[in-house]
């Protein structure tokens, strides 16, 4: 199989709440298992479906910051565990980019 990452995934364990419709709520609860700094954003698991194409909104938080980031995607792909889901977002305008990049500043210490 051919790797067609065009950056690093750097591993991280962050807890998110995402969007898939109206901000409604406190959404949905998955982790942010990795992170990468070119637009191929996060990989996260979850205990609820989902679906290639959705366009979430990831609410992320992060001990270092006061608020939550929040970052828009679509998701690219997943892959269903036996009780789980991991799923890959890619996100969607420069600025959820400069997001990932103060995130990963931030997680990794960098």
């Amino acid at each position: 199989m051919v790797e067609k990452r065009k950056s690093r995934r750097f591993p991280i364990h962050l807890k998110a709440h995402y969007f898939t419709g109206e901000r409604e709520g406190n959404g949905k609860k998955c982790t942010i298992i990795n992170v990468s700094r070119d637009g191929a954003g996060f990989e996260f698991y979850t205990d609820e479906r989902i679906v290639v194409g959705t366009l979430p909104l990831l609410e992320i938080s992060c001990p270092e910051l006061i608020e939550p980031a929040n970052v828009e995607g679509i998701v690219k792909w997943v892959k269903q565990g036996k009780m789980d889901f991991i799923g890959g977002i890619e996100v969607t305008s420069r600025s959820d980019e400069d997001t990932l990049s103060s995130l990963l500043t931030y997680t990794m210490g960098m």
